[in-house]
C-alpha cells in the first residue's frame, strides 16, 4: 500500500550528497535540511530538526527556496523488503509565507509549570 506523506517546515540547508551502494555504484542526491516547529498543547515551544532526501536533479529548485516555509510530497510505502519513502517528482513543492503550523500560543508564565488545565 503506498500512502502520500507531507513534510513541512522550514528549509534550512540544500546540501548535494553521494553514497556508494551495495552494488559499488555511486549515487546522487541533495539532502534538505527541515527545520520543524510548533508548540504543545500547555503552550511549550517544540522544535525538531530532520534531514530528507531528493533527487539530485531537484538540487537548483530547492536551492531557491531556501529560508522559505515548504511542503514536500513523500510516496510512503511498506512491502516485504521494509519502508520506504520517495520523493514525489509528479506533486509541486507548495512555499508558504510563514510557518502554517505557528499559532503563538499566550506566554507561559513560571508559576503555569505545575498548574492543571
Amino acid at each position: 500500500m503506498i500512502q502520500i506523506v507531507h513534510f513541512i517546515g522550514q528549509l534550512r540547508e540544500v546540501k548535494p550528497t553521494e553514497y556508494t551502494d551495495k552494488n559499488k555504484r555511486t549515487v546522487r542526491q541533495t539532502e534538505l535540511t527541515m527545520l520543524f516547529e510548533g508548540y504543545d498543547d500547555d503552550g511549550y515551544e517544540k522544535i525538531s530538526v530532520d534531514t530528507v532526501k531528493v533527487d539530485e536533479e531537484a538540487f537548483d529548485m530547492f536551492f531557491d527556496k531556501k529560508g522559505s516555509y515548504i511542503c514536500v510530497t513523500y510516496k510512503y510505502s511498506v512491502d516485504e523488503y521494509g519502508t520506504s519513502f520517495r520523493f514525489d517528482k509528479t506533486m509541486p513543492v507548495t512555499v508558504f509565507k510563514e510557518n502554517p503550523f505557528i499559532d503563538k500560543p499566550s506566554s507561559i508564565s513560571k508559576d503555569s509549570k505545575n498548574s492543571p488545565k
